[in-house]
C-alpha cells in the first residue's frame, strides 16, 4: 500500500497531473492491496489460533511470574 500511496502522492506535486480517473484507480489499487494484506493477517492469526488449541498450550510467558521473588 505504501508504494502505490507515494505514486500518487508524487503524482499529487505536479500541476495538472492528477486526473478523477487517476485518483479513483489508484484509490482501488489501495484497497484491493488492504484486502489482499487483511486476508493475509486473518490467516496468519487463525492458525495461531488453531495451533494454540490443538497443543493446548500458549507460546506467550506472563512477565510478572518473572518478577516475583522466590521465598
Amino acid at each position: 500500500m505504501s508504494h502505490e500511496w507515494s505514486r500518487v502522492s508524487a503524482s499529487l506535486k505536479l500541476p495538472g497531473s492528477v486526473s478523477k480517473h487517476n485518483l479513483e484507480n489508484s484509490l482501488k489499487k489501495m484497497c484491493k492491496e488492504g484486502a489482499y494484506w487483511g486476508t493475509i493477517a486473518g490467516v496468519y492469526v487463525g492458525m495461531e489460533y488453531g495451533v494454540e488449541g490443538v497443543r493446548g498450550v500458549r507460546d506467550w510467558v506472563n512477565i510478572n511470574s518473572f518478577m516475583t521473588p522466590v521465598l
